[in-house]
């Protein structure tokens, strides 16, 4: 049996390195050290992982077999939960229910 991850991130050494960056690569490290098929989707350009049996896939430009549909949401990056639930209390505010029959 064939264990396959698929991780989403927005840092991976070398090409982007903070703390994120440095737990994304040992999890993926120790992952695939396990035997486990590891994809990650990265949002900038990559060219090639240093971690031997990862494949990194860069959503910057996605292929043209993909269909990208972006979606509207109040949440923003490094909010606070409390900061979203106040967004999503005023948005309910404003808009009707919509009753399902």
């Amino acid at each position: 049996m064939c264990l396959r991850v698929l991780m989403f991130g927005w840092e991976f050494p070398p090409f982007q390195a903070g703390g994120l960056g440095t737990a994304t690569h040992g999890l993926v490290k120790g992952l695939v050290r396990q035997g486990v098929r590891v994809t990650l989707v990265v949002p900038f350009p990559v060219e090639q992982a240093d971690v031997a049996d990862l494949r990194l896939v860069s959503a910057a430009e996605p292929m043209q077999s993909v269909k990208v549909h972006r979606i509207a949401t109040p949440m923003t990056p490094y909010d606070a939960f409390v900061t979203f639930m106040n967004v999503l209390q005023d948005l309910e505010q404003r808009v009707a229910p919509v009753e399902c029959t």
